[in-house]
């Protein structure tokens, strides 16, 4: 069932990028959260339709990506402070926001 999650590069990200005729759909969304003069090109550029896409899929992938990183952060914080016990779960958590803030830092375009 993940697998057809469209915020997640996985099959359901590239059904919905054939379906819409955007191959770059994740691209474009993160240029576009990340700087204000590829949103003003875009504006330009871009049809309307093409426009609206890429600003609703770049802010679901930015309210995704803040689900994920809200809930490894709580995983982590009980670790350390309420004292649980170390499990997979937190060890994927930690791991996630590892991979993702050396994802960002290095200022590549994808996300979990």
């Amino acid at each position: 069932m993940l697998n057809f999650f469209p915020l997640v590069r996985s099959d359901g990200y590239y059904l919905l990028t054939e379906l819409a005729g955007m191959p770059n759909l994740r691209t474009d969304a993160w240029r576009w959260l990340a700087s204000s003069a590829a949103r003003q090109r875009m504006f330009i550029t871009m049809p309307k339709a093409r426009r609206l896409a890429i600003t609703a899929y770049a802010l679901a992938s930015l309210g995704f990506l803040a689900l994920v990183l809200d809930h490894a952060f709580i995983l982590i914080a009980r670790l350390f402070v309420a004292g649980d016990h170390l499990s997979i779960r937190t060890v994927t958590a930690a791991l996630s926001v590892i991979m993702i803030f050396t994802t960002l830092l290095k200022g590549r375009s994808s996300t979990p």
